[in-house]
């Protein structure tokens, strides 16, 4: 089961999301599809983070890096610049939907304002 839309009912495990991604980066490898949907649950409540498709190692080429989801993606992957970074982005974005229990657009103006470290007073006022 994955933690989308199934936020309201579990405390989310920052520190598990955190600690695989730091174990990703240790290694220098990027997962470049983080993202509520990739967050699992299993029946005893242990989170995992998954779908490691789109996984590359930053320290090779990288012509073969592929875009996530285009609502979590960092600025700079949209440029042809993966970084670590990017998936540090991709954790705020899902955090933040997670802590607004709002479905944030994947294009538009609030997507745009998002991307450049806008955040809209309904967001910041608890007005979602």
């Amino acid at each position: 089961v994955c933690l989308h839309r199934q936020a309201p009912k579990f405390k989310w495990p920052v520190s598990v999301v955190n600690q695989a991604v730091k174990h990703l980066h240790d290694h220098n490898l990027v997962h470049l599809d983080i993202k509520l949907e990739n967050i699992l649950i299993d029946n005893n409540r242990h989170y995992k983070l998954g779908d490691f498709g789109l996984v590359i190692d930053i320290s090779k080429d990288l012509k073969d890096a592929e875009d996530g989801d285009p609502k979590y993606l960092a600025p700079e992957v949209m440029n042809g610049n993966v970084t670590k970074g990017a998936d540090i982005f991709s954790v705020g974005i899902t955090m933040l939907e997670l802590a607004t229990d709002m479905e944030l657009p994947s294009s538009g103006p609030l997507w745009h304002e998002l991307r450049n470290g806008i955040f809209p007073d309904h967001l910041t006022k608890g007005n979602y």
